[in-house]
């Protein structure tokens, strides 16, 4: 089995590979590391980033269950009358390319099941400018014997 921080590394890694190839995200920067004071020079810009992850034996015949949570964002700017609909945009999307990539993948030794455990949508107009942010959560869970 790989060790947690390879898998953690596969799940970014191939979620970052879906945003760069979704036409919806065609021109984002990828950002390595998310964090909220993001310079408006770098936007739009796009983050995939681990948030924790837990791996324990469900059964005694042996199955063992490792559950990754995964949060894709996305970052723009935008004229007030079309950013909320530019991010509901983003939110879809995201949604639509992560599970098309990741669920039912293989990159634990199993099958993933990917799943919206929850998302989140901001707008920000301090300084003048708005600024929103869609960020999405999966739940990326893997089962095998051993």
């Amino acid at each position: 089995m790989d060790s947690p921080a390879s898998i953690r590394k596969a799940y970014r890694e191939r979620a970052a590979e879906a945003m760069a190839a979704a036409d919806r995200f065609a021109g984002f920067a990828r950002l390595p590391s998310w964090f909220e004071a993001v310079n408006d020079s770098e936007l739009p810009a796009f983050g995939t980033f681990t948030l924790s992850d837990a791996f324990g034996r469900t059964t005694l015949d042996g199955e063992h269950q490792w559950d990754v949570k995964l949060t894709v964002a996305a970052k723009r700017t935008g004229l007030p009358s079309d950013l909320d609909d530019d991010l509901d945009l983003d939110l879809e999307t995201i949604i639509a390319t992560i599970i098309a990539a990741l669920h039912g993948a293989e990159l634990c030794g199993a099958q993933i099941q990917c799943d919206v455990e929850t998302s989140q949508t901001i707008v920000n107009a301090d300084g003048g400018k708005r600024v929103g942010t869609v960020a999405v959560t999966f739940n990326c869970r893997c089962h095998w014997i051993f």
